[in-house]
């Protein structure tokens, strides 16, 4: 920074440092600002069906930030039928959708119902997006069989078209 900008009356070096210290934090935390109350915001995530299925939802991660941080994976799929009482297995997989290790990373509550809630004490937000993992449910019947993915990637800014030259 240039030592002239504060004394011609732009921010002083106290303040710009401040401002590169935030900037900083934000990048480690996958750009994920912290809410008020020591969380992070939410990450929503698409689940897409897969290998002809109808199973179309979302997957929320959310990121305590509490003393005993821990990460709570709601996936939910809305106006689906589901054979009642019966439980789709679902993990979290390194990899993308398309390039999945079929080995699980991290089990997660097998999904009932159409909605599934665990809570992860041994993963961040933070360590899931330095790397590529994906969030799959698997078909009961054929457990080899994914039937909805969903990548984890951080949310994208949307585009917004520039105006004028």
């Amino acid at each position: 920074m240039n030592a002239n900008l504060a004394s011609q009356g732009g921010l002083s070096m106290r303040n710009a440092l401040g401002c590169a210290a935030l900037a900083c934090g934000l990048l480690a935390l996958g750009g994920r600002p912290a809410t008020a109350g020591g969380g992070y915001s939410p990450l929503t995530i698409a689940m897409h069906a897969e290998n002809g299925s109808k199973l179309a939802g979302n997957a929320t991660l959310t990121q305590d930030g509490g003393d005993s941080p821990q990460l709570t994976v709601t996936i939910l799929y809305k106006d689906m039928a589901f054979i009642p009482e019966t439980m789709y297995p679902a993990h979290i997989h390194a990899g993308t959708c398309a390039n999945l290790d079929p080995k699980p990373a991290y089990a997660l509550t097998s999904m009932n119902a159409g909605t599934s809630v665990t809570v992860l004490k041994t993963t961040t937000l933070v360590k899931l997006m330095e790397k590529p993992y994906a969030i799959n449910v698997h078909d009961p019947r054929y457990p080899s069989r994914y039937i909805s993915c969903g990548d984890i990637v951080a949310a994208q800014p949307a585009f917004t078209p520039r105006s004028g030259p």
